[in-house]
């Protein structure tokens, strides 16, 4: 178990009751951890799967799902990082094999700032993204938007900057980014609503 990525409740929460997800958990991590929007699906896309294969793994189904050209686009942004976590299943426990064959638990992280490239399971994953200034702006920017209440807007910029150059001079300190976080103008003040 390597943080919160391998936690047992968030490996169940982004899984069907049936079977894992690589989506959910590739949505988790572009959206969450790397900050970046997703567009919807297509209006012809199926958003109902099909009743999974129970001979297939989890990785032939939806090699199968991205095979499709109206989904391919927006997924292989999300299951090459979802597979990387098929040592867990639906329930957070650590497998080594699914249907009699054993996992392969390969990723790929594509379109990011300084996280590209292949990956093998959640550890090798955790520890790359611990390195990425993508994903420490990606925390900066969470917390910001956690304590505000709402998104940022281009006002906020100067204010997430300051978060971000102060999070970094404190050597990655969650608990230091939290204190800045609290002595800002924008966390403690309110615009005045503009009169109709």
């Amino acid at each position: 178990r390597v943080g919160i990525l391998s936690h047992p409740a968030w490996l169940a929460v982004t899984s069907k009751p049936n079977m894992t997800s690589p989506i959910h958990r590739g949505v988790f991590v572009r959206e969450q951890l790397l900050c970046m929007a997703l567009p919807p699906p297509p209006p012809e896309a199926m958003v109902v799967a099909p009743d999974p294969d129970p001979n297939l793994t989890t990785r032939e189904i939806f090699e199968l799902h991205t095979a499709e050209p109206a989904c391919a686009g927006c997924h292989q942004l999300i299951d090459p990082i979802g597979l990387g976590f098929e040592h867990f299943d639906e329930m957070g426990m650590w497998r080594e094999e699914e249907n009699g064959r054993p996992i392969d638990a390969s990723g790929l992280v594509i379109a990011t700032v300084d996280l590209d490239g292949p990956f093998t399971g959640v550890a090798e994953l955790t520890d790359r993204m611990a390195e990425s200034v993508q994903v420490h702006q990606c925390v900066v920017t969470q917390l910001f938007r956690y304590a505000a209440g709402r998104g940022e807007t281009a006002a906020d910029a100067c204010t997430i900057q300051r978060l971000y150059d102060g999070y970094i001079d404190d050597g990655y300190s969650f608990r230091g980014l939290v204190k800045t976080l609290a002595t800002q103008d924008a966390f403690r003040m309110r615009r005045k609503a503009e009169q109709p």
